[in-house]
């Protein structure tokens, strides 16, 4: 009997050594595709990389402010939603401040777009487009778009139903 329960504690044991090992894996493979660096444009000069790369760093230093300062308001806004009484005023100003962050932000993404397309050749605008057009918010499966995993029953990875965080089949590159 003791065997039996040895054998069968060592096997779960592997199982889950394995289980655990196979999902780090999954998870190194996906960090790396999602820092994919200069949005596997082919042919970059060393230069052209170096500006990119410079330019990308600025437009992230940038957008953290907005960033910040719409989770902030995101945050207000709840604050004032639970509230015993509920000032509509208050909440529709908090509302529109919200969205002249993202207008700023959606500016600031259009400006960075096109500085970083004006530094590519013709052949790689090509690659910059097609991934400009097949990213995240254009893509059904990815986020609450689409289809995935939230309160439903799906994999998690743009399938089945619900509202949720499906991964869709975006490039990977980041143009935030």
């Amino acid at each position: 009997m003791k065997k039996v329960k040895f054998k069968s504690l060592a096997l779960l044991m592997v199982a889950a050594l394995l289980s655990i090992n196979t999902s780090i894996f999954a998870q190194k493979a996906n960090m790396q595709m999602m820092n994919t660096k200069n949005c596997n444009i082919p042919n970059l000069t060393e230069e052209q990389e170096t500006k990119i790369e410079k330019l990308r760093t600025a437009h992230m230093e940038d957008m953290i402010g907005y960033k910040t300062q719409f989770e902030e308001k995101k945050a207000h806004k709840k604050s004032l939603m639970v509230a015993k009484a509920i000032d509509l005023k208050t909440v529709n100003k908090t509302i529109d401040e919200m969205s002249a962050i993202r207008v700023k932000m959606q500016k600031m993404k259009a400006k960075h777009h096109k500085d970083v397309r004006s530094l590519l050749t013709p052949e790689q605008k090509v690659f910059f487009n097609n991934r400009y057009i097949n990213k995240r918010g254009n893509n059904k499966s990815y986020g609450r778009r689409g289809n995935g995993m939230r309160n439903g029953t799906g994999n998690k990875m743009g399938n089945g139903t619900g509202n949720g965080n499906g991964m869709g089949n975006h490039s990977g590159c980041r143009n935030r």
